[in-house]
């Protein structure tokens, strides 16, 4: 690990009008005291803002002073200096502040660049190309498509017909390709309904591939009928196969895949014959969607899941370091709580990118507001919200969501997953916007954008080791400089590469362990975001494109 790092971190992109805005310095040693930075129009550099940094104190192996400007609200580009006492210690390029500016720089390439990209490169022209390779993994793909069909509903406004079309056919290639898995299932015996992972390389069947399908599939039926009825009724047709093995046939994966280290599990662990808490919650989404698109006989169904998936919420009496209002993973007699993210290999945990995901809790608890058990689901997503979420993203600078809560070492961002995580941040962010509007609290729109900028460059920063997690991308970076990069390749003043070189694609980002390993125990200690992780995948853009849609739905319905 490297010991002296320093460095003046901040969008690579830009900050949007009246969201939070912030720069944060980063310095191996405690090597000041009081900071005070100002704000400069960048071509007249007349001062437009001024105030003091924050000490926001050690965390990750470094110390961290945050500089927030979240009331500079005048569309235009500055600069930033830093200050201790009279001296100037950083000075930061042009930054911009405009409206949409998220969604402006990065849905041109993040959108319609890669997702076409990756369409023209997948095999046999059929779904998308995955990350480096020529996979396809389901678990990806329903990544992308839940990601995309959110974008389209919630902001459909930023939209003109031509690309709007663009998005109906991508969500049409993705689904068909669904469509593929599950009739290569059926061809080799298994029950009717499942899909396999992948085609042809790896034709498992795992419980999580088959409920994001019928996601999947019933969003994007709901959202095509209009355009292409024909589809519509055969992607239906196929979530609700799919929904009848869930319901007849479906048994808990295997304990191949699981890892202890991911989930924080104990030496000697036995994994029980169980869903996972985010299993019963896809049941939930699930039988949600399906009855959206018009299969009403689930209705029973929703509420039968979302008391199951209720009951495994963690009490404030049983609070893991004073947290509480997470779930855990299995029953409540195992002791483990569920972490954002557990996605590795092909198996147990495969597609576990969705964190702590109780987006269709809150729905149901607007849709059936008069069900009996409303006041249960909204005291969950209360818990949840005040209980974990909050308090846990606080305890960091950045506001970073954690993996989750290790037993014997409290909450851990990097360790744990064998590579970083950005499409769970992604989805982070739309939980959270939900929160906003189900609290109505403007605490939660502050952890969705920070989720977002993290991406986007006002993150921890690259530095010389970082490329030692790499697989392909390396660069010239001066030791003891942390560089903010954003995390989208060919978006932003400065950004990252991706293996796959498609332009707009999003890499995995942060980790304390080198890509693809679980190397690094987990600890206080190691839980540093020393590596960088250059693979990209389907799902990281799936997340970002999703936030931005719930971020324009929440903005258009709420003043500044």
């Amino acid at each position: 690990m490297e010991k002296k790092i320093s460095g003046l971190l901040y969008s690579q992109i830009g900050y949007d009008l009246h969201d939070p805005k912030r720069a944060v310095v980063r310095e191996s040693e405690k090597k000041y005291g009081k900071l005070t930075f100002e704000i400069l129009e960048y071509k007249t550099l007349k001062p437009v803002y001024n105030s003091e940094a924050e000490c926001w104190g050690e965390k990750w192996g470094s110390f961290w002073w945050v500089l927030d400007f979240t009331e500079l609200n005048v569309k235009g580009e500055y600069i930033i200096k830093v200050y201790e006492a009279s001296v100037l210690i950083y000075q930061s390029e042009a930054i911009e502040i405009a409206e949409w500016l998220l969604w402006n720089k990065t849905v041109p390439m993040v959108l319609y660049t890669q997702f076409e990209e990756r369409k023209r490169l997948a095999r046999n022209g059929n779904g998308w190309r995955d990350c480096g390779t020529e996979w396809r993994e389901v678990s990806s793909i329903c990544g992308g498509i839940i990601g995309l069909a959110d974008m389209i509903e919630l902001a459909s406004p930023l939209f003109d017909t031509e690309e709007t079309a663009f998005v109906m056919e991508q969500l049409k290639t993705g689904c068909e390709y669904l469509c593929l898995c599950q009739e290569r299932a059926a061809d080799l015996g298994y029950p009717a309904g499942c899909v396999t992972h992948e085609f042809p390389g790896y034709m498992n069947i795992i419980p999580g591939d088959t409920l994001a399908s019928i996601v999947s599939w019933s969003k994007t039926a709901r959202l095509i009928y209009e355009h292409d009825r024909e589809a519509s009724n055969k992607f239906l047709s196929c979530a609700e196969s799919a929904y009848q093995f869930i319901l007849n046939g479906c048994k808990p994966h295997c304990a191949d895949g699981f890892s202890s280290i991911n989930h924080g599990a104990q030496e000697g662990f036995i994994k029980p014959d169980e869903f996972m808490t985010r299993d019963l919650f896809f049941k939930l989404w699930g039988a949600y969607e399906l009855y959206l698109a018009g299969k009403r006989q689930y209705k029973d169904d929703i509420f039968k899941f979302a008391d199951e998936a209720v009951a495994r919420q963690i009490p404030k009496e049983k609070s893991e370091g004073g947290l509480y209002g997470h779930f855990y993973t299995f029953g409540a007699e195992y002791n483990l709580s569920e972490k954002s993210n557990v996605h590795h290999h092909v198996g147990h945990d495969t597609g576990g990118i969705y964190p702590h995901y109780i987006v269709p809790l809150m729905h149901i608890c607007g849709h059936f507001y008069q069900h009996e058990n409303v006041s249960k689901w909204r005291g969950c997503v209360e818990n949840f919200a005040y209980g974990y979420l909050l308090p846990a993203c606080e305890a960091n600078p950045f506001r970073l969501l954690p993996v989750g809560y290790f037993e014997g070492h409290g909450l851990l961002w990097f360790c744990g997953p064998w590579h970083g995580i950005n499409a769970t941040y992604g989805y982070a962010a739309t939980l959270a916007l939900n929160l906003e509007g189900f609290c109505n609290d403007m605490r939660f729109r502050d952890i969705a954008v920070s989720q977002l900028q993290w991406i986007a460059g006002l993150n921890s920063g690259n530095t010389k080791k970082s490329f030692d997690g790499c697989v392909l991308w390396s660069e010239d970076i001066p030791d003891g400089t942390a560089v903010p990069m954003s995390q989208i390749d060919g978006v932003g003043r400065r950004y990252v590469k991706s293996w796959s070189g498609i332009p707009g694609s999003i890499d995995n980002g942060f980790s304390a362990n080198i890509q693809f390993t679980h190397g690094t125990p987990n600890s206080v200690e190691n839980d540093v975001p020393v590596y960088y992780c250059d693979e990209d995948w389907v799902p990281h853009s799936g997340g970002w494109l999703g936030a931005l849609g719930n971020l324009f739905n929440r903005k258009r319905f709420r003043k500044p």
